[in-house]
């Protein structure tokens, strides 16, 4: 029998054993179809990051804004994860508003994968039933301002299309 993904990822993460096969997919969509949000990053420490950014209320068109890999920073960005993921809400317990912003984290190992929800607004994380973990909320606004700055065009180093 296979080790759960999560356990999996963590034991890699821990030995600092990383690669193409080690990934971590953040995504947050919802909104109403005038205020709609869509933001998804790809991150693995070989290939780096693929961003890919829509928010109606900015621009009708999607970017994307790859971010060269930084294996030091990435391997903090994976502990930082590894030491919150258990304040995510699993598939089973994750319940949304219609047109409500949903987030998730994503980790693939290989094939397998997991997928946790988490409530992106900052200010409606401070409940304490939505509340996440110090270091998970330090990775969400990280991964927030990433896909943040290739919608608004800001992002240092990448190119967008």
């Amino acid at each position: 029998m296979k080790q759960p993904v999560v356990r999996t990822f963590a034991e890699r993460v821990s030995r600092g054993k990383l690669g193409p096969d080690l990934q971590v997919i953040y995504r947050v969509a919802g909104g109403m179809p005038s205020e709609r949000l869509e933001y998804e990053i790809k991150i693995d420490s070989v290939g780096g990051a693929k961003i890919t950014s829509y928010d109606a209320q900015i621009s009708r068109t999607i970017k994307h804004g790859p971010i060269a890999s930084d294996v030091p920073e990435v391997a903090d960005l994976f502990k930082q994860i590894v030491a919150g993921l258990h304040s995510l809400l699993p598939a089973s317990r994750a319940t949304f508003l219609p047109d409500a912003l949903v987030g998730s984290i994503t980790i693939r190992v290989d094939d397998e994968e997991e997928t946790f929800y988490f409530v992106p607004e900052v200010e409606k994380r401070r409940t304490p039933e939505k509340r996440v973990a110090p270091p998970m909320e330090l990775t969400l606004q990280r991964f927030w301002d990433m896909a943040k700055g290739v919608t608004e065009g800001q992002q240092k180093g990448a190119k967008y299309e």
